[in-house]
């Protein structure tokens, strides 16, 4: 823990006022908590008399600041002790013992820390000065995450866990939402967990590396238990997950599109947005007859075997395509006169 706080403190220190401006230690109820677990009070008066309170019992002691040294003398009664500047706020005094490497001697404003748990404002503003995320993880352990070099949190940033060196492995964050992979310190991979109703109750839960698309090959369970080969209709029947081996072989997009003589048909497609040649078409749940079928939008698909086997664009997107054509080539002509000129 000494270690860990000497770390902080001196990050911090960067940040640091300091007691050349006294309105910051004056009038101020300076607690502490010492060794026996007792609340000690000190106020420092301006005319150097120091008020010491423990258990209701009062010392009158004294105090004086040196500059030039950064040093903060503390009459006691009984002692007298010397202590260096580490970190000074309004809301705490970090002091060092003169002398000791490691032998802190903190103050907490009790306005302004009213539990005086110096030790959780100090870890909670290294994480805020210098960017660190707190990730809450399965098993009531916290995970602390440095912006890597590209001053984002991600992968290849710095981690601890509960500020100590983290064991290699994966941790589930405490909502359910991410699975974190670690080695060497460092996060190594974050799949996303997306949750999806088969409406029976139960749920799929697949692992992706990003939030927009699955990925094949990626590990799916059912209620938190890995499965062997199956196929599953999910996300309100919009959705089809092959799963070999505990893991996606493939998915398919199911989208309904309206053709011109009213009638649906629905397309088994690899692309979310777009269908191609080879994708599966339905109608009244059934493949499709051989046939062109002519979309609302104007579009002609030509099913062969219950499969799409080619497409013909719409006139509109047709007429598109060629304004985008000619304007991309005058837009090339224009700078290529302008450099000649």
């Amino acid at each position: 823990m000494k270690i860990y706080l000497q770390n902080i403190v001196k990050g911090l220190k960067q940040f640091s006022e300091s007691l050349d401006k006294q309105t910051m230690l004056i009038n101020k109820p300076w607690a502490l908590i010492d060794s026996e677990l007792g609340i000690q009070k000190l106020i420092f008066k301006k005319d150097k008399e120091l008020i010491l309170s423990k258990d209701g019992k009062v010392v009158i002691g004294k105090w004086d600041y040196f500059p030039e040294a950064k040093s903060l003398l503390i009459d006691r009664g009984n002692d007298k002790i010397l202590c260096n500047e580490a970190y000074i706020d309004d809301s705490i005094l970090v002091l060092k013992l003169d002398g000791k490497k490691d032998d802190f001697f903190i103050l907490a404003n009790e306005n302004n820390i009213p539990d005086l748990d110096a030790y959780s404002y100090l870890r909670k503003l290294f994480y805020t000065k210098f960017g660190i995320q707190n990730t809450s993880l399965v098993g009531d352990i916290n995970l602390q995450i440095n912006p890597n070099h590209n001053d984002r949190i991600g992968v290849d940033s710095l981690v601890t866990i509960d500020d100590k060196d983290a064991i290699d492995g994966y941790y589930f964050t405490k909502d359910g939402l991410q699975k974190i992979v670690i080695q060497d310190n460092k996060i190594a991979q974050i799949f996303y967990l997306k949750k999806y109703s088969l409406g029976n109750g139960d749920f799929i839960v697949a692992e992706k590396s990003s939030l927009d698309s699955f990925d094949v090959g990626s590990p799916v369970t059912i209620n938190n238990q890995y499965i062997q080969d199956a196929k599953y209709l999910v996300d309100n029947g919009n959705l089809i997950i092959y799963i070999v081996e505990n893991k996606i072989a493939e998915v398919l997009y199911l989208n309904e599109y309206e053709l011109l003589n009213g009638n649906k048909i629905v397309i088994e497609q690899n692309d979310k947005y777009e269908f191609e040649k080879g994708d599966r078409v339905i109608i009244d749940k059934n493949l499709a007859p051989d046939g062109v079928y002519k979309l609302l939008n104007s579009s002609k698909i030509f099913v062969k075997d219950g499969f799409l086997d080619k497409k013909d664009i719409t006139s509109a997107n047709k007429l598109f395509l060629y304004i985008m054509i000619i304007i991309f080539i005058i837009i090339i002509l224009i700078a290529y006169f302008a450099a000649k000129s």
